[in-house]
């Protein structure tokens, strides 16, 4: 037992670097053809991984109490599921049900401010991957001109790194704080992703005026703003934007008809929906979803985002013309709603509402402070424009570390010393774990196979070390709590 909570904390902060960071999406294909050692290993982790948690919940009573809002979310998901016939998506569903309650659980149990800050370091080195990959014409992206990382598509990405931060900003040291949403939020914008990078402005200003308002009222002595080295970094994200855009001509493209389909959405979308009215010859809802079916496939050529509005309205009809008890996650999934909410309501019915607003409300009970609604801002945000959160680790990853981080700081619980000293062992097992990989995808591409270029693998590698150093290096003063904190934080 005396093991039993570096273990935990070891296991949480490798969700992270295996989802977050997104290296084993990455090199998930090359275990495909492997029926024998990946298997045992994919499924030893995930056996240690739940008897680590059923020991805590049932060893630890606090443990289970601080975890009980969690649970009784992931219970009555599960419970929800179980309305329809489990097919492959509702099974991917409920694994990740089970995966955010194990998170949950092995966070709170060991060091859930260790972990919070681990996974803001993996947010800023996902940034900077992302800044590496758009350099290159090609890169690791699925979507020509978009940075996407090791996430490989771009909204997925863009909506990581803004949960990612969201999430952590609360737990990250006042002098690193605009390094860190500088870094983020550049990362955040060579993604393209519109709606995500409006979010992520529109929380940066209220947080930014919520500290100018703060340091305004403080009675005490103010710390000194570090505006050189603020500004120097800001001249550092510009020319690099700059030498990608000059470097990467498909960069250039791609951000140049992205910005300028915002203005052109209205237009659009209407053109779009008369086009669809012309079309029907009833008013039938079954007709008005056909038509609204045919025209989307060609819609995103046109304009992605109207495209996406269109998909949205044609789950509104599924829903409301459907079944009390929903159609089932395949047949919600295959809609493509581009909203979280839909997608439960489109699979459940009206007690769909019931899962994704429950998940929102973990976000925000535990809240106390102004800096700390980011993330339900985030999520909220992830939600409305994706119905990728229920099944992509990499996002419920830093959702769930943040909530859990939330819940002992209302609850007054401390890091364990013990817990955290196994953190920066993982973090030292990444760039090996990453090198392994690329050194598979060489060995097994051929000259002819297009691919990522090598100097870019070379480059992440560079940069994964670099991370992995700076958290054995520094790793008391990165994950472990600092006196400097704000008050008003609530911290024992």
């Amino acid at each position: 037992m005396k093991m039993l909570l570096p273990t935990a904390a070891a296991l949480g902060s490798l969700f992270v670097v295996a989802f977050q960071l997104q290296l084993l999406p990455f090199f998930a294909h090359l275990f495909v053809e492997d029926r024998l050692v990946w298997p045992v290993i994919f499924y030893g982790v995930w056996a240690c991984v739940i008897g680590v948690t059923l020991v805590l919940l049932v060893l630890h009573g606090s443990v289970r109490r601080q975890s009980l809002p969690v649970l009784a979310v992931c219970a009555s998901a599960m419970l929800v599921t179980l309305i329809h016939p489990i097919d492959g998506v509702a099974k991917n569903f409920l694994v990740a049900a089970t995966f955010v309650a194990c998170v949950s659980v092995l966070a709170i149990a060991s060091a859930p401010f260790a972990l919070l800050r681990f996974s803001a370091t993996a947010a800023v080195l996902s940034a900077v991957i992302c800044l590496l990959d758009i350099l290159f014409s090609h890169g690791f992206t699925n979507t020509v001109g978009r940075a996407a990382g090791l996430s490989i598509n771009a909204n997925v990405a863009a909506a990581g790194l803004l949960l990612g931060a969201a999430s952590s900003f609360w737990t990250v040291p006042p002098r690193w704080r605009s390094p860190f949403l500088l870094i983020v939020g550049t990362g955040i914008l060579v993604t393209l992703s519109r709606s995500t990078l409006l979010a992520a402005i529109l929380i940066g200003s209220g947080i930014a005026a919520d500290l100018i308002w703060m340091r305004i009222r403080s009675p005490g002595p103010r710390s000194r703003i570090r505006w050189l080295h603020t500004g120097a970094l800001i001249l550092a994200l510009a020319g690099w934007i700059a030498a990608a855009l000059f470097s990467n001509d498909r960069f250039s493209v791609a951000a140049r008809s992205s910005f300028l389909q915002i203005g052109a959405v209205p237009t659009a979308f209407a053109e779009a929906r008369q086009a669809i009215a012309d079309s029907l010859r009833t008013n039938a809802a079954s007709e008005i979803i056909r038509e609204i079916t045919r025209r989307a496939e060609n819609e995103g050529d046109i304009n992605s985002i109207s495209a996406r509005g269109l998909l949205m309205e044609r789950a509104w009809l599924i829903y409301r013309t459907g079944p009390f008890f929903g159609r089932g996650m395949a047949a919600a999934h295959a809609a493509q709603p581009h909203n979280t909410f839909l997608l439960f309501a489109v699979a459940f019915g009206h007690l769909g509402w019931i899962v994704p607003l429950a998940l929102l409300g973990l976000t925000v009970y535990p809240v106390r402070s102004v800096q700390q609604l980011p993330m339900f801002f985030a999520t909220f945000t992830v939600m409305m424009t994706s119905h990728d959160l229920p099944f992509t680790f990499g996002l419920l990853a830093p959702l769930i570390l943040g909530i859990a981080g939330l819940n002992a700081q209302r609850c007054r619980v401390n890091d364990k010393p013990e817990a955290v000293a196994a953190i920066r062992y993982v973090a030292a097992a990444a760039p090996v774990v990453f090198v392994t990989g690329v050194f598979s995808i060489l060995t097994i591409r051929s000259s002819s196979m297009a691919g990522p270029p090598n100097l870019l693998f070379f480059l992440v590698f560079c940069a994964i070390t670099l991370w992995s150093l700076g958290v054995w290096r520094w790793y008391r003063e990165l994950l472990q709590r600092e006196h400097d904190l704000p008050r008003g934080y609530g911290w024992a």
